[in-house]
């Protein structure tokens, strides 16, 4: 595993949930009965944080590690095995590219200024590569690169632009990670990449119109995560899919970012596994949301992240369903303008940890939870919500709350000073806020001062 840090720059913030996909493409990680390989992998972070070999750059609302550091002694020997056992080099210029580079296994071209064609037109003599990684701005890949590597396993070329899919990429059927800069639709040959885990598909161009899927991807079984930018799920399987009960994504773990997606019966539960779901929409009027079928989320039961987006909306148009699953642990909802009393099904989810309420996802002057609700959450921001007046809370409706985050909430009137009391509260941080509302939550903060409560920080950017 130690060689793929080698991957990313010196004192770079390294993103854990990349790492650990490019760890599953190299085959370092096996599941057990127990534990997904994610889940595997996650520990062997755990062990090399408490064993400082691996800092924690920063962490997620739930507390897990989002990007890391490596010790400069990990480092250091990362690059001293890599090196005496011949399995990782970083490839600057062509003169890096030595006597003896045939048996090189991983390559990380991280190209000066100026040298990247020299590079290219170098790398004909390592044709036994099975990890490609592209560092920095580059120019693309000569089609005959594809055809010199034809055994590789990762191709993560995310900072190159494709002005349309490198088709010379479907002959790579070995790829089990590919990550690419494209403005272009998927094609249907993408499904020849049988072996593939992780795509990633991201767009260069911003304000796109959404592009379309092709159902072939129903046809990639190992597929366990799909993360493009503004792309739409075709309308139905298609009448050859819908009668297979084999196209089924079992694998599926992380999906992200749908653009208007339908959660048909037939589609959610074709993503049985489901643990990430990200989906935004574009909603002008409120029969849409029928269509949208939103309340067959519920069906998805292991899924533990969803976020929701909503764009373009002038009225008030909200989902009147809105039933979530019961395993869920962090929600983001944005632009939904959903009632406050529609948060009562929401604050009945029992592992729910996280909420996120941005950008109107609310709407309304009041917000009064109820008793029992919202008994595990232990993170709470709201930011953006222009309607919000008045918050009625005591310390019994939030009794883990650990972080309070309020930004952009001009008309909120005041932190109820019963907050202060929840005893797992860490934070209360208000940015952007009213200046009554900074004022409360620095009487809570002198009050559970003069209680001898010290570890409540108070955080105000005004």
């Amino acid at each position: 595993m130690f060689p793929v840090y080698r991957v990313f720059p010196e004192d770079h913030d390294i993103p854990v949930l990349k790492l650990i996909r490019l760890w599953a493409a190299e085959g370092f990680l096996k599941p057990n009965i127990s534990k997904s390989m994610e889940e595997v992998a996650e520990g062997y972070l755990k062990d090399l944080v408490e064993r400082s070999l691996v800092f924690v750059s920063k962490k997620s609302s739930i507390g897990k590690i989002k990007t890391c550091k490596v010790h400069d002694l990990l480092r250091d020997l990362c690059i001293k095995n890599a090196r005496k056992e011949n399995i990782f080099h970083v490839v600057n210029r062509s003169e890096d590219v030595k006597q003896g580079s045939i048996t090189w296994r991983r390559l990380s071209i991280q190209p000066v200024a100026g040298r990247s064609k020299e590079i290219y037109s170098s790398l004909h003599s390592i044709p036994c590569a099975r990890s490609l990684l592209c560092s920095g701005e580059a120019p693309h890949l000569p089609s005959y690169v594809y055809l010199i590597f034809g055994l590789l396993r990762v191709l993560d070329v995310v900072n190159m632009h494709f002005d349309e899919f490198p088709v010379e990429v479907i002959e790579l059927v070995c790829l089990r990670y590919l990550a690419f800069t494209c403005d272009s639709e998927l094609p249907p040959s993408i499904s020849k990449l049988q072996n593939l885990e992780t795509l990633v598909h991201q767009k260069w161009k911003f304000g796109l119109c959404p592009t379309l899927l092709p159902r072939e991807i129903w046809m990639m079984p190992k597929l366990r995560h799909l993360l493009v930018t503004s792309s739409c799920f075709p309308d139905g399987l298609g009448p050859a899919l819908l009668l297979d009960k084999n196209f089924i994504l079992e694998n599926l773990q992380t999906l992200s970012e749908l653009r208007n997606f339908k959660c048909s019966r037939d589609i959610i539960k074709r993503v049985p596994n489901l643990r990430k779901l990200k989906i935004s929409y574009d909603v002008s009027v409120s029969e849409l949301w029928q269509s949208y079928q939103l309340e067959n989320l519920v069906n998805l039961h292991q899924l533990e992240t969803l976020a929701l987006h909503c764009y373009h909306i002038r009225h008030a148009v909200y989902p009147e369903k809105l039933t979530l699953p019961l395993r869920l642990r962090e929600l983001t909802l944005s632009g939904l303008r959903l009632p406050w009393y529609n948060l009562k099904s929401i604050g009945a989810l029992p592992n729910l940890e996280v909420l996120k309420l941005q950008r109107s996802a609310c709407q309304g002057p009041e917000w009064r939870p109820i008793e029992g609700e919202f008994c595990q959450l232990k993170f709470l921001l709201l930011e953006g919500l222009s309607d919000l007046v008045q918050w009625r809370v005591d310390d019994t409706h939030f009794p883990r709350l650990q972080r309070l985050i309020i930004r952009s909430c001009y008309k909120l009137e005041e932190i109820p000073s019963c907050i202060g009391d929840i005893s797992t509260l860490q934070l209360i941080e208000l940015d952007d806020c009213n200046p009554s509302a900074m004022n409360s939550a620095e009487k809570i903060q002198d009050e559970q001062q003069s209680f001898g409560n010290y570890d409540l920080q108070v955080h105000l950017n005004k």
